[in-house]
């Protein structure tokens, strides 16, 4: 069971790498979606017997799926290219985009701070509101790398 455990995780790991910046918010959120859906059945049949495998492997598929929707990417590329530019600049940014009608506020930190050995970090807040008003929050680390790009670190 835990060879079956290990390729599911493996799968659904490197299906999640898909999600790549070149995607649009929805194939994100359809990436997350069956990533969810299958970690979740995974879940469900190693859960054990009781009360029977299908009825496990049906509602950890389906609650996965939930789970794996809620946190698609729902940024496109020129989004994070403006909040890297704000995390980089050291000053908050908002913006609506225009296609898929979110809206975003990032606000660094003042100041640089060293992650794992590297001098050029910030701590940032994000938060995006969907048109229909549901807003998530994340508070996360993007570092300068030696290529002069930015990216997420945490």
């Amino acid at each position: 069971m835990k060879n079956f455990l290990s390729k599911i995780f493996i799968f659904s790991l490197a299906f999640s790498l898909l999600s790549c910046a070149s995607n649009t918010p929805r194939e994100n959120k359809l990436i997350g979606t069956a990533t969810g859906g299958a970690a979740g059945a995974a879940l469900g049949a190693a859960s054990g017997p009781s009360p029977g495998p299908i009825t496990l492997v049906g509602t950890g598929a389906f609650i996965g799926a939930l789970i794996g929707f809620s946190y698609g990417d729902p940024m496109e590329n020129s989004d994070k290219e403006k909040a890297f530019k704000a995390i980089a600049d050291g000053k908050t940014a908002t913006w609506q985009n225009p296609n898929t009608k979110v809206f975003y506020s990032i606000t660094p930190a003042a100041h640089c701070l060293t992650f794992d050995g590297n001098p050029n970090c910030r701590l940032f807040t994000a938060i995006q509101t969907a048109e229909d008003g549901n807003t998530r929050k994340i508070v996360r680390t993007a570092c300068k790398g030696s290529r002069g790009t930015w990216a997420l670190v945490h």
